[in-house]
């Protein structure tokens, strides 16, 4: 997830002039991840809003919807997302400002 979150956002900062070249990165674990495919989606959903990745974000969302999951659910997996990243922060904060 992080590898294509990564690849995606910083191909969309380039106004498509690299759209047309296959990535060639492989995510074999996606095709079977061993979690129900709602599940994995959500998950997937969530590191994309927190990395950041539009593209990533935005083909999951599509995908969760393919699959039956409704917007309040999608919505709260972004929710849940923004918390966590939150939480991460000020701990990662707290920890640099402490003395050693």
């Amino acid at each position: 997830m992080g590898m294509n979150n990564v690849f995606y956002r910083g191909r969309g900062f380039l106004e498509g002039r690299y759209d047309d070249l296959r990535p060639g990165l492989r995510m074999n674990i996606i095709a079977n991840p061993g979690i129900p495919k709602a599940n994995f989606e959500l998950w997937s959903f969530a590191v994309s809003a927190i990395n950041g990745c539009s593209h990533c974000l935005v083909a999951h969302e599509h995908t969760l919807r393919t699959v039956g999951v409704d917007r309040e659910a999608i919505f709260e997996a972004l929710k849940a997302a923004a918390i966590v990243s939150g939480v991460a922060q000020a701990l990662a904060t707290i920890e640099a400002l402490s003395p050693s």
